[in-house]
């Protein structure tokens, strides 16, 4: 329910504090931007999360795909990728 519309339920017939509703009006604004950087914040982590996934992904096949003899360097960047997301 709207604030304006609980207003007019509560406060029917009493006179406008125009402090008190610069507050409320004020605390609603603050209160949709908060849940605006909340959705935001919530799409950013499943991104990390989504990044993290396909790196230990890329991490476990340099590692699967690698031996120690030939290619020490890929092995090597493999752990790398393993330890960046753990």
């Amino acid at each position: 329910e709207s604030w304006n519309a609980l207003k007019e339920r509560w406060f029917k017939d009493e006179p406008i504090d125009p402090v008190f509703e610069g507050i409320v009006r004020d605390f609603c604004t603050f209160d949709d931007l908060l849940s605006t950087v909340y959705q935001q914040v919530l799409a950013y982590m499943k991104g990390v999360e989504e990044l993290s996934r396909g790196m230990l992904v890329l991490a476990d096949g340099m590692h699967a795909a690698t031996s120690k003899e030939v290619h020490g360097q890929m092995l090597s960047d493999g752990c790398n990728f393993r330890e960046a997301c753990n």
